[in-house]
């Protein structure tokens, strides 16, 4: 009867109903790069005991011992002792390690530079910006299927509502919404100075302004506190009136 539950997913080839997991996406990339790792390991620890090699005749013994720990051999003239082992190549471990793992990263749209994985310095906003501009799209997709979700699932309240007696008009139902703020680093003083400019231009209004506003997050419970800060001071500049009328 109420509709209920809501599927929040995304767009899906195969289905109608259902949305598409990123994991699918990623889970190449992650089963190679655990798989890379896991062969490494092996590699280091079960084939890196090299292996003693004795090369000519040795003038006394009967060989090298099996204990030998801390001793010398005396070998004939001519002869050599070495020790022989595989020999580990990291650079192309490292290469294809960070070849995966840059894969991995731009499949998930997400921006090196939030991994630490690159150096950056005295970088303006608007190079933020480029740098998150691929998981600004990415983000900017998921907000329209969570909107579209919970959107669905205001009407099916709203349907519920109505049969409990409590009715909403279309016009006090349309300004029900809703604001996405995206975790991206941002210049909080130039985006103060902005609002500030288009605020003696005329250009925006006080509600924008502090919806725009990085360090308010409710925007109607600060106009409430506005407006009960521009009462009191109308009622402090009223009672002072009435005391210099007083006074005279």
């Amino acid at each position: 009867m109420s509709g209920l539950p809501i599927v929040y997913h995304n767009d899906n080839e195969l289905s109608d109903v259902e949305g598409r997991s990123e994991l699918d996406d990623w889970i190449e990339i992650l089963d190679s790069m655990e798989d890379l790792i896991s062969k490494y390991t092996d590699s280091f620890y079960k084939f890196m005991n090299p292996i003693p090699v004795a090369i000519g005749q040795q003038l006394k013994g009967d060989g090298l011992p099996s204990n030998l720990v801390g001793g010398g051999i005396t070998l004939d003239d001519g002869a050599d002792f070495k020790f022989e082992g595989n020999k580990l190549d990291y650079k192309s471990f490292e290469t294809i390690y960070k070849t995966l793992l840059q894969a991995l990263l731009d499949t998930s749209s997400t921006p090196a530079v939030s991994m630490n994985k690159t150096d950056v310095s005295n970088l303006s906003e608007v190079s933020i910006r480029l740098l998150f501009s691929l998981a600004n799209v990415k983000a900017g997709l998921n907000e329209q299927y969570i909107r579209e979700g919970i959107e669905q699932r205001n009407e099916k309240i709203r349907q519920l509502l109505s049969l409990q007696g409590v009715t909403f008009y279309d016009e006090s139902f349309d300004t029900l919404d809703f604001v996405f703020h995206y975790n991206m680093p941002s210049n909080d003083k130039e985006t103060i100075e902005n609002l500030e400019k288009l605020e003696g231009m005329g250009a925006i209004s006080l509600e924008t302004i502090l919806a725009k506003n990085p360090y308010v997050n409710d925007v109607a419970t600060e106009l409430k506190r506005l407006a009960s800060v521009d009462v009191d001071i109308r009622n402090d500049v009223g009672n002072d009136k009435d005391n210099k009328v007083d006074n005279s």
